[in-house]
């Protein structure tokens, strides 16, 4: 058959992917977030609104489309609310400051809460379905 001398095949090349694979995968990444953000992924969720409540009263609703800061005191502590970019997030006072820990909030559902001021930060709206069930 063939022998060691004879076989003229090419030696395996240690790179797994050539440039035009490389190119390949490029095209492929930039479709994917063409459609991403065609099918509305980099809006944020309409109808969105920040409902801070004080002790469980709710004080203000404020929408994630529009900027907005509000100053909160309550229980000698001093929050501040800020809502930009369809986020919304504190900075306090309070000792500990877990609340500022907690990030922003853009999704309905998502909480910021600071127990010492006795405050509350909560993402109210529809929610964007995230599967579906037959």
């Amino acid at each position: 058959m063939f022998s060691a001398a004879t076989d003229k095949t090419r030696p395996v090349s240690p790179v797994f992917c050539r440039r035009w694979d490389w190119l390949a995968l490029c095209l492929v990444l930039a479709a994917a977030v063409a459609a991403f953000a065609l099918a509305g992924g980099f809006a944020g969720i309409p109808g969105a609104a920040a409902e801070v409540r004080v002790e469980g009263r709710a004080v203000a609703r404020l929408p994630l489309t529009q900027n907005a800061t509000l100053p909160v005191e309550h229980n000698g502590h001093h929050l501040t609310v800020h809502v930009a970019d369809g986020q919304v997030w504190v900075n306090a006072d309070c000792p500990d400051r877990l609340c500022e820990g907690m990030g922003p909030a853009a999704r309905p559902g998502q909480s910021i809460v600071c127990l010492p001021a006795g405050v509350s930060v909560t993402v109210t709206g529809a929610a964007a379905p995230d599967g579906v069930a037959y």
